[in-house]
């Protein structure tokens, strides 16, 4: 998780430092400092009301004495670092393949007309297939969104 507050001027004058210091003890306090990554930048255009928070890409306004419930609103507590997946959708593995006929089509497109016919398309394949078996961290899972399977938890 990514926390950033704005500490541009009009921020500043808001109190993005109390802010800022307030986050790192509440950080601090609860052992989050792993888990929470506190960052500060320049304006992000949000300043109309308090200082601009972001947790992960979410706007919000806070000051120095909201603070502590924003903090709370968000239970960033030890414990809700480790929620468990009520489901894992299926995926499907796409491999690295390699077209023998496109390849050679490639390679022949500058030669004379027959050059394609006189390619051993399967034999070349054979090959490209036994390579690309060989290759590691080639494979690409997709989640399928139709499918999924429920875990019970408490069961294990």
């Amino acid at each position: 998780m990514k926390v950033t507050v704005c500490i541009g001027s009009s921020c500043h004058l808001k109190g993005s430092r109390q802010v800022v210091e307030q986050l790192q003890y509440l950080l601090a306090h609860n052992n989050l400092n792993e888990k929470v990554e506190l960052a500060g930048t320049f304006c992000m255009g949000n300043c109309q009301e308090g200082v601009c928070v972001t947790v992960d890409d979410k706007h919000f306004s806070v000051s120095p004495d909201t603070v502590n419930d924003f903090f709370e609103a968000y239970t960033w507590h030890e414990d809700d670092f480790d929620v468990r997946p009520s489901r894992l959708w299926v995926t499907t593995e796409e491999s690295i393949h390699i077209d023998a006929n496109n390849l050679i089509e490639d390679a022949c497109s500058d030669l004379h007309e027959d050059a394609f016919e006189q390619c051993d398309a399967d034999g070349l394949q054979k090959l490209l297939d036994k390579w690309c078996k060989e290759q590691t961290g080639t494979s690409t899972y997709y989640p399928c969104y139709k499918e999924y399977v429920i875990i019970h938890w408490e069961r294990y």
